[in-house]
């Protein structure tokens, strides 16, 4: 393992601040921040700071998407990050042209007009049930589907003819949320800070 106190998994390095490794790991730990110099050194005693802090000040649970940009900026901070990778999905579903297998995820689509979507990158797929919220409007409820765990939570943006729609919450299942979407082809954006996936969305037509 490098010297560089970036090479070092964070949790880890807090566990040791605190007091959580076992003597054995303990060592190993002090012993490639000493090798690292007085930039390991640094990093340490800013850490040991924030605990300080922290422990006096009650902080609130930052929310799980706060949590992942952090990390990934401690990651960029110590060179570690990784640049941005762009796909643009491939339809592979579309319910309406495929009546048989309507309401695979959803209800009795013949009565709530619910319909599916889905698309395909080499490193992930997304999955979407498109809900009528009334004649001019539709709800989007989606989900990517990875393999990589490292990133788990996803920032929806949607542009449409008359503006934009974003859902920036994220969850650690993938899922996103759009309303008010109108009834218009539309261009949607997925990112995980990691990977940016464009999905050109066919809400206008009736499927293929």
């Amino acid at each position: 393992m490098s010297d560089d106190p970036g090479a070092h998994d964070f949790a880890e390095l807090l566990d040791w601040i605190e007091g959580r490794l076992a003597p054995t790991e303990a060592a190993l730990v002090a012993d490639r921040v000493r090798r690292g110099g007085d930039e390991a050194r640094a990093t340490v005693e800013w850490l040991r700071s924030f605990v300080l802090f922290a422990r006096d000040n009650t902080i609130p649970e930052p929310p799980p998407m706060l949590r992942q940009r952090l990390r990934q900026s401690f990651e960029d901070h110590f060179g570690r990050g990784r640049p941005l990778v762009r796909y643009l999905a491939t339809q592979s579903f579309d319910s309406r042209s495929e009546p048989t297998l309507v309401g695979v995820r959803g209800g009795d689509d013949d009565e709530t007009g619910l319909y599916q979507l889905a698309f395909t990158t080499p490193v992930a797929d997304v999955v979407i049930d498109v809900a009528p919220v009334d004649p001019e409007h539709l709800r989007l409820d989606g989900q990517v589907l990875q393999t990589d765990r490292s990133a788990p939570m996803w920032e929806a943006a949607l542009n449409h003819p008359a503006g934009s729609i974003a859902d920036r919450r994220g969850d650690l299942h993938g899922s996103f949320s759009l309303v008010d979407v109108p009834v218009a082809d539309s261009q949607l954006f997925l990112t995980n800070g990691y990977v940016q996936i464009a999905v050109r969305l066919p809400l206008a037509g009736t499927g293929g």
